[in-house]
């Protein structure tokens, strides 16, 4: 099995934890951004109505999940070892999770709002994305 990957068991616990805290950093860029107007106003903070549309909150909120998807697929694969016998299933899920940062950042160009109150969150998402995939044995 030449194409196989092995991932020493630091490897593994040091992935592992980056992929933990993107997990937890969407959740809570989720967790924010579903706040209702009612809710926020309720501790005394002023939402402008034309900060954020529905529509880009929604997708948004679709990219970071499909992120949390992402990390449950490399996950899945780094801990059993077995799944990632080909380099090319790595680059697949690797492709796919750069391709839903760069629309991240696309929504974060496209909204100074969204950019100046949440970019600090997708900037920590991103850095943690990176070293993850430096980590991975692709090119």
């Amino acid at each position: 099995m030449e194409n196989s990957l092995n991932f020493s068991s630091n490897a593994v616990r040091s992935m592992s934890k980056l992929m933990d805290k993107v997990w937890a950093t969407c959740d809570q860029l989720i967790w924010a951004l579903e706040v209702s107007k009612d809710g926020v106003s309720s501790y005394g903070v002023r939402i402008t109505d034309n900060a954020m549309s529905t529509e880009f909150v929604d997708r948004v909120v679709g990219y970071l999940l499909l992120l949390k998807k992402h990390m449950f697929d490399l996950r899945k694969h780094v801990r059993t070892h077995m799944s990632f016998q080909e380099r090319e299933q790595i680059a697949h899920v690797v492709e796919h999770l750069l391709e839903t940062e760069d629309k991240l950042k696309a929504k974060m160009i496209e909204n100074n709002y969204f950019n100046n109150t949440y970019g600090y969150l997708l900037e920590e998402i991103f850095e943690m994305l990176d070293a993850v995939v430096r980590k991975l044995p692709i090119k």
